[in-house]
């Protein structure tokens, strides 16, 4: 098993083991090497390891409470401490897997700017109302245009899922049919992010 590798580095910080791992194992996702280490290491501190490009002006404590005040949500604790370090922008690794295969790519993560960009966070809530369900909070799209989304139900607040824009209800109120659950929380999505191999 290829964690035996890492047995020797469990005395060294998280972000260490993290970059051992994708230069040994490139194409595999932390997620399993994350999910061995003692309890006493944070999970959300695999937030931290995530490579966002292009992202923007940094989020202050109080921009996010105007954001919940302006969406009237409280968002999940894990996205609060991810748009205070990344305002959006691309992730690297940007792989997506489901049940063990590759699944599809994050294009972009939703940020704060302006209605004038696509990536605007508010702007892309005001597009997709009456197109996905309003449990679910936008945070994200692929490539092709589907979109990744938060659950704001209690029972599983933050569990983010996949809105297949080709399996949508267009003609009347949106439904859960094309709504695909790929993680309990963001951070164990993020976790999961790889590097897909270009054949």
């Amino acid at each position: 098993m290829f964690l035996k590798k890492f047995e020797t580095l469990m005395h060294y910080s998280l972000p260490t083991i993290i970059n051992y791992h994708y230069l040994a194992y490139p194409l595999m996702p932390a997620e399993p090497l994350i999910s061995s280490l003692p309890p006493k290491i944070p999970r959300l501190q695999v937030i931290a390891l995530m490579k966002i490009v292009d992202s923007y002006t940094t989020l202050k404590t109080s921009d996010i409470e105007i954001i919940e005040k302006k969406l009237g949500i409280t968002l999940p604790k894990d996205y609060r401490k991810f748009l205070l370090q990344n305002n959006g922008g691309k992730p690297i690794p940007d792989a997506v897997k489901l049940e063990g295969e590759y699944f599809d790519y994050v294009a972009c993560f939703y940020g704060i700017r302006s209605s004038n960009y696509s990536d605007d966070l508010f702007r892309n809530v005001r597009e997709y109302d009456g197109y996905i369900p309003p449990h679910y909070l936008p945070i994200g799209e692929s490539p092709g245009g589907d979109i990744y989304c938060l659950s704001l139900i209690a029972e599983e607040l933050g569990a983010v899922y996949y809105w297949d824009h080709e399996l949508a209800n267009y003609e009347g109120d949106p439904w859960e049919e094309n709504m695909i659950k790929l993680a309990p929380a963001l951070t164990e999505f993020l976790a999961g992010l790889y590097h897909e191999q270009n054949t």
